[in-house]
């Protein structure tokens, strides 16, 4: 509906489709064909219809990049649209416009692995990507890229086992590093590593002496032997420990000595008799008491005076001559017995008398001399045999 006001005097033209039917002057207001024009006159005023008034209109067709300005208006979308306004005439202008707005854009979402490759350029990152481009129709064209870029997977594993490892289906029996190529859940190619150590079953052996007891992995044990004690290493392999153990206690002895003016013991020289104790330690840490009954015996010494004619046999050995002699025998005590011989030996004459101024004779008889044996040892091996060891011959005349 159009509403126009007019004042006083106001000449109101009005177009010829508007037909003039029912003037209610006491309502001030005109009806043309069912359109009402109010309008504020007086009630002695006039009102005058200029019915010769022709309406015009017109069309265009436009097409337009993203958006189109007509009439002041801002158009961003494709369609028909009127702008209706007053010509010279002042008659209603109706202008027709005919809108075909381009939007030249589009859009993609990709997911890749690694690195994606789009309009010549490599992406490897994520991310939105545009590029701008020039369409047939002159326009400018954007393409959007929604980029996902997925990463391959990559593992390392430190693995210890023991003589052997399952990974992957796969047992290895030796140690080194070992690859596992899959496809990973974003179905990018992946690589698992494993370094692997391996270990083995282990047996040790020890060999300890030890005194009255030794302790061995918590066990405490008196007697001497083998024992073993089986365990688990670390990475779950067999270990088996064996102990070689030699139990020594500790020592006592006691030894009688005899000896001679003195008798080193232990680095210690003794001239007494008594009992002595020397107490020690073994090299495997045992205690050691040695006792010592000791007797000490000395040398002895002797002097024995003879006298004799033209010799004299003594200890083996026959002295001629007059003089002190000595004669050392080890006894059995280990002392020695000393005896020293004071000798005199007188010469004889042709008549085999001693000239020793008391045995003499006027002439030479013929002179049977009496033997006189003197036995000093006598070793008897049988009743047939006797050994003589020291004999002792002399004679003796009688003095006529």
């Amino acid at each position: 509906m159009t509403k126009r006001q007019f004042a006083f005097n106001f000449v109101l033209a009005v177009c010829s489709l508007f037909s003039l039917t029912t003037l209610h002057a006491q309502n001030h207001s005109l009806e043309f064909n069912g359109a009402h024009v109010y309008v504020a006159v007086a009630e002695d005023a006039s009102l005058n219809i200029n019915n010769d008034c022709a309406p015009t209109s017109g069309s265009s067709t436009i097409t337009a990049c993203d958006d189109y300005v007509w009439n002041g208006m801002l158009l961003t979308e494709s369609g028909v649209y009127e702008y209706i306004t007053t010509n010279s005439n002042g008659c209603d202008s109706t202008a027709t416009l005919n809108l075909t707005i381009t939007h030249n854009t589009s859009s993609e979402t990709v997911t890749e692995c690694s690195e994606y490759q789009w309009n010549d350029i490599v992406y490897n990152a994520s991310g939105v990507y545009s590029k701008v481009f020039e369409d047939a129709s002159g326009c400018d064209s954007t393409a959007y890229l929604d980029l996902t870029i997925l990463e391959p997977s990559s593992s390392i594993t430190y693995i210890s086992s023991c003589n052997s490892y399952e990974w992957n289906g796969v047992e290895y029996t030796e140690e080194g590093s070992f690859d596992h190529n899959f496809t990973n859940a974003e179905g990018c190619d992946s690589t698992a590593t494993l370094i692997l150590t391996l270990y083995h079953d282990q047996t040790t052996h020890e060999i300890a002496e030890a005194c009255e007891s030794y302790e061995w992995k918590s066990n405490v044990y008196t007697e001497s032997g083998t024992y073993t004690n089986n365990a688990t290493t670390d990475f779950g392999c067999a270990l088996v420990e064996t102990l070689e153990l030699t139990i020594n206690n500790g020592s006592s002895s006691s030894e009688d000595v005899t000896a001679c003016n003195s008798y080193e013991w232990n680095n210690v020289v003794y001239d007494i008799s008594g009992t002595y104790v020397f107490n020690t330690t073994t090299a495997t840490g045992c205690d050691s008491t040695a006792t010592l009954n000791l007797t000490i015996n000395n040398d002895s010494e002797s002097i024995e005076s003879q006298t004799a004619c033209d010799s004299y046999y003594w200890n083996g050995q026959s002295y001629t001559e007059s003089g002190t002699y000595t004669y050392v025998n080890a006894v059995s005590d280990g002392c020695d017995s000393i005896i020293n011989l004071e000798l005199t030996v007188f010469p004889i004459d042709d008549c085999g008398n001693c000239i020793d101024g008391t045995n003499f004779t006027d002439s030479c008889e013929e002179f049977q001399p009496e033997i006189s044996i003197e036995l000093s040892s006598i070793e008897c091996l049988s009743t047939s045999d006797i050994i003589f060891n020291d004999v002792s011959f002399f004679y003796e005349k009688e003095k006529i």
